[in-house]
């Protein structure tokens, strides 16, 4: 056998080898016949194709239905949502990737639009989710994690906690190019200001939040950043909410997860 050909041996075997270490299979029999160690890692790649091929169809389940969270809050009911949820997280631990699970872990702050109750466990799960995106420096998990976090502490009435959140999150969308969050983390942003009675502020951020959707064309962030500047624009700066004008509202009776809007009345399943 030539050297080229031993050395390509050499490095297949130790491809083959570091499979076998990949699946947990560290235990290759060192000693019997070459046929019967070749076999050994032949099954133990296999083996790790196979589980490659299992852990992407698990991440693209942890993907589908993160996205459906986003899809069914206008047309079920919480429960629902909250299955896609689970469901989402189970698939994300199955696939093992730590970006899929982080996704899963942010996602879960929906749970406290659909019972603000539970706003203290959600803001636990996206803290988590903010952290495991910071060690990994993902840039736009790390903006949509600020995002959600606002989310969680708007539903908690812990408004300037939110406000900063929110403009974290505004910031880094802006780097990363998501205008679509961005909006949707702007309109949201207005909303902490009606409630701390900043109204003007409120409904020139809408206002701005307004035009810049119709600019990208995001119909949803568009209608809802408009609803917020009818209702809040026309006050007088200092102004206090309470009247029947600007109207009193649930945390979670709004859309504020990324994909804006407000919940359709009658349009439950």
């Amino acid at each position: 056998m030539s050297a080229s050909r031993r050395r390509f041996s050499q490095e297949f075997k130790d491809e083959l080898c570091q499979e076998v270490l990949a699946c947990g299979r560290a235990r290759v029999a060192r000693g019997g016949s070459a046929g019967t160690g070749m076999v050994i890692r032949t099954a133990a790649c296999r083996s790790a194709v196979s589980q490659r091929g299992d852990a992407e169809r698990y991440r693209l389940a942890a993907r589908i239905h993160n996205r459906l969270v986003y899809e069914w809050w206008f047309i079920r009911s919480p429960i629902w949502v909250v299955w896609a949820i689970l469901r989402g997280a189970r698939f994300a631990n199955a696939a093992g990737s730590k970006r899929e699970r982080a996704q899963a872990l942010s996602t879960a702050a929906v749970i406290s639009g659909t019972a603000p109750v539970l706003a203290p466990i959600a803001l636990r799960l996206v803290n988590r989710s903010l952290r495991l995106r910071e060690n990994a420096g993902e840039g736009w998990g790390i903006a949509q994690s600020h995002h959600f976090r606002g989310f969680v502490l708007y539903t908690a009435s812990r408004y300037a906690e939110a406000i900063e959140a929110f403009d974290t999150a505004i910031d880094a969308f802006d780097i990363v190019g998501d205008r679509w969050e961005q909006v949707a983390a702007m309109w949201q942003k207005a909303l902490c200001l009606g409630r701390l009675g900043q109204l003007h502020d409120a409904g020139s951020l809408a206002r701005d939040t307004y035009w810049e959707a119709k600019r990208r064309g995001d119909r949803i962030g568009a209608g809802t950043a408009l609803a917020i500047w009818v209702r809040y624009l026309p006050a007088k700066p200092g102004r206090r909410p309470g009247s029947p004008r600007t109207g009193s509202r649930s945390a979670g009776s709004l859309f504020l997860v990324s994909a804006g809007g407000t919940r359709p009345r009658g349009g439950r399943r």
